[in-house]
């Protein structure tokens, strides 16, 4: 009797042996796949960034030289409809020109560019552009990943297990018999 009691403690530390390291290498496997893609994300938000300050600062700076307001706004209501993009002002002398969306600093990443007219062969400042993507998608879409990734490592690796056990059970029980 103190044999089989022995056993089933054996099995049952094992089987959270078992468990315990098959938790930490989803958890592990899944970190690492999160990680994989919060930078891909990322690298595609800044890369979008990049194409904005290449293809709109010519149009808005020139549209600033002129001071037609709204021109700038049609500009700026156009980036805000690029992905992930919240907010984008221009300043010119530290005052904000024109705006479109709603700052949200919080979770974001924020993209100045210089505004810079030739004129009479000068180099001249004229304005600043401000760009801020937000980042709470990015962070959702992340987490229904890890979620989704825990969900279909971990299921199989338990059901594998509870089979094992029940085998590894019935076959300790005929052999004490």
């Amino acid at each position: 009797m103190e044999n089989r009691k022995f056993r089933q403690v054996i099995g049952y530390r094992l089987l959270l042996a078992i468990l315990a390291f098959s938790l930490v290498v989803t958890l592990l496997t899944t970190a690492i796949h999160v990680y994989i893609d919060y930078q891909r994300e990322i690298r595609s938000i800044e890369d979008d960034l990049n194409w904005i300050q290449e293809s709109y600062s010519q149009a808005i700076t020139l549209s600033l030289w002129v001071m037609d307001r709204e021109q700038l706004q049609a500009e700026l209501d156009s980036i805000r409809r690029i992905p992930y993009v919240v907010y984008v002002d221009i300043k010119a002398k530290n005052e904000v020109i024109v705006k479109s969306g709603q700052d949200r600093s919080d979770l974001a990443l924020h993209r100045e560019f210089t505004l810079t007219h030739s004129h009479n062969g000068k180099l001249l400042q004229i304005g600043v552009t401000h760009i801020t993507a937000g980042l709470n998608s990015v962070y959702g879409a992340v987490s229904d990943r890890a979620a989704l990734i825990l969900v279909s490592q971990w299921d199989p690796d338990f059901s594998h297990i509870s089979l094992y056990l029940i085998y590894f059970s019935d076959s300790c029980d005929q052999a004490a018999k």
